[in-house]
């Protein structure tokens, strides 16, 4: 009796783990199971190759997004002449650097930009702060931040 018992249980357990597997599939026999299993199962590994092609982009992405900039500020007579050079440029960048300018209190009186491939910015302009010093200490830990 207890081995018919276990037997029934042991013939129920695949039934029941392929439709764990996939909760859509209705059909009784085992054939059907396996074929329906098999199928599901091509679909998940599809779903897991493109998650991995995802995952390389977004690395390669992030490596993208991480090259670092170059700021150098100089102090001129009347101001200030700043170069920002990136080897890759991204979008959103130019404006970042112009409200990096305005929240520092520099008004830039000439600017040259180019951002093809990859971007640079020579801005030349007055200092609202008292210290050169001090502005450009804000603007290389604002770009850097960003």
């Amino acid at each position: 009796e207890a081995n018919s018992l276990l037997e029934t249980v042991s013939r129920c357990r695949p039934k029941k783990k392929f439709s764990l597997l996939n909760s859509s599939v209705l059909k009784v026999n085992e054939t059907s199971i396996v074929a329906d299993a098999s199928k599901y199962i091509g679909e998940l590994k599809e779903k897991v190759e493109r998650l991995h092609r995802d995952v390389d982009t977004s690395q390669a992405s992030s490596d993208h997004n991480s090259s670092p900039m170059q700021v150098t500020v100089e102090t001129l007579e009347k101001g200030f002449l700043i170069n920002v050079f990136s080897e890759k440029n991204y979008p959103g960048l130019l404006v970042s650097i112009l409200q990096a300018f305005e929240e520092l209190g520099l008004d830039v009186l000439d600017a040259r930009v180019s951002s093809s491939d990859n971007f640079s910015l020579e801005a030349v302009g007055e200092v609202r702060f008292s210290s050169i010093t001090k502005a450009s200490e804000y603007l290389k830990a604002y770009v850097n931040y960003e």
